[in-house]
């Protein structure tokens, strides 16, 4: 993308030149008027190369960041994903080992016991 700046600029600046050398040669109002829009179109030209550096290194940061922002995002889900399952394997264990410790479940199990 950022290449086709530094071609449009140069075709632009010919243009703008192309306008002026025109108008230069026409002495009437559209003479005139060519000269002036040759100044701006070369203007143009001059603004779009200024542009150009801080564009390339916008362009080169946001992609930066989107490399970095992807990998930290990822690094984070797998973090939290081994964290669900850690914790849903110790609620699990809780709840079996409550269940093992439950009173009244020994109560019944001693009641069979003794009626026997």
């Amino acid at each position: 993308m950022f290449l086709y700046l530094t071609g449009l600029a140069q075709e632009e600046n010919a243009l703008g030149r192309f306008l002026k050398e025109a108008g230069a040669a026409d002495n009437t109002k559209g003479g005139k008027m060519m000269s002036n829009v040759g100044r701006a179109f070369s203007y143009s030209a001059k603004q779009r190369l200024n542009v150009r550096p801080a564009l390339l290194r916008l362009c080169q940061e946001v992609e930066t960041f989107r490399i970095r922002a992807i990998a930290d995002t990822m690094a984070n889900l797998r973090a939290m994903e081994k964290q669900r399952v850690e914790y849903r394997a110790g609620l699990r264990w809780m709840k079996d080992i409550s269940q093992e410790l439950d009173p009244e479940r020994h109560l019944d199990k001693f009641r069979k016991v003794g009626v026997i």
